[in-house]
């Protein structure tokens, strides 16, 4: 048998990993190694996608390229009347100090981790709130009511808030004071830097790919994945600091302007597929 090559096709094939697909089976690595033969590339949104591909499919290292993902500096921003009507639209006060998570409500966001790591905090902080607003998907809708289990056995109904994703996000970033962003796993995660944008701290899970993007924590703070003890502890951290120097960090915004700017993905995107024809 012939084996097809590339010229055989008129077209480029180009594809994008966007995560690190710890679900995928051994059928399905295989699949994917086979259908790189048909491939002329393979974009990963981080250099932990990359690697993981590398390890868990032994596809040549030639085949890859890395383009981080990039957003749109002019959609989000800080906007101190923005802060202040959507605290009150939400029952919010300016006195509160509001922990916030936005994405999808699934096992690998992590989310349990946060409720756990809040409620040993929020005593100490009788302001103390947390909002958390992401899609509920109906195959881990047992995610979802571990969260309002968990809300509900504890008393924290007066604390936390589950609330239905809205499209204009940079309202929820702005009445945010520190994002955590608890993933297990990840490809990249965009909300964490969105909320950088608006130039406020962030929390990051210290799995590979945040070390990656956050320089190694010089960007946001890092907590031990999985370990709500150790997330609870970092946001004691990031309270007491906050109380005693209340500032903004537009160091944040700059950083993610830089490094994960639309036009600058966009460029890297133009360049492979140009330099591919």
């Amino acid at each position: 048998m012939n084996r097809i090559m590339f010229s055989d096709y008129p077209h480029k094939v180009f594809v994008t990993y966007h995560n690190i697909y710890y679900w995928l089976k051994k059928p399905h690595r295989l699949i994917n190694k086979l259908l790189s033969y048909l491939t002329n590339r393979i974009i990963c949104v981080s250099e932990s996608a990359k690697i993981d591909s590398l390890k868990t499919e032994k596809i040549t290292e030639n085949k890859f390229k890395v383009i981080y993902n990039g957003l749109d500096p002019t959609e989000f921003y800080k906007d101190n009347n923005l802060r202040i009507v959507t605290r009150k639209e939400y029952g919010y006060s300016e006195n509160d100090f509001i922990i916030g998570n936005v994405g999808v409500l699934s096992v690998r966001k992590g989310q349990i981790y946060l409720l756990k790591a809040f409620n040993e905090v929020k005593d100490k902080y009788p302001d103390l709130k947390l909002l958390i607003t992401g899609r509920i998907r109906t195959h881990e809708i047992d995610v979802y009511n571990e969260i309002l289990f968990f809300i509900k056995n504890n008393y924290l109904e007066d604390r936390v808030k589950i609330v239905e994703p809205i499209k204009k996000v940079n309202k929820i970033y702005n009445i945010i004071d520190l994002f955590v962003m608890c993933s297990i796993t990840e490809g990249f995660g965009l909300s964490a830097f969105e909320h950088m944008l608006t130039e406020k701290r962030c929390l990051f899970s210290d799995i590979q790919v945040f070390k990656e993007l956050t320089k190694d924590g010089q960007f946001g703070n890092l907590f031990e994945n999985q370990n709500y003890l150790s997330l609870a502890d970092k946001i004691t951290e990031e309270i007491e600091s906050y109380e005693k120097n209340n500032i903004d960090f537009p160091k944040y915004r700059t950083f993610v302007v830089e490094n994960y700017n639309l036009n600058k993905m966009v460029k890297e995107y133009e360049e492979i597929y140009l330099d591919s024809r």
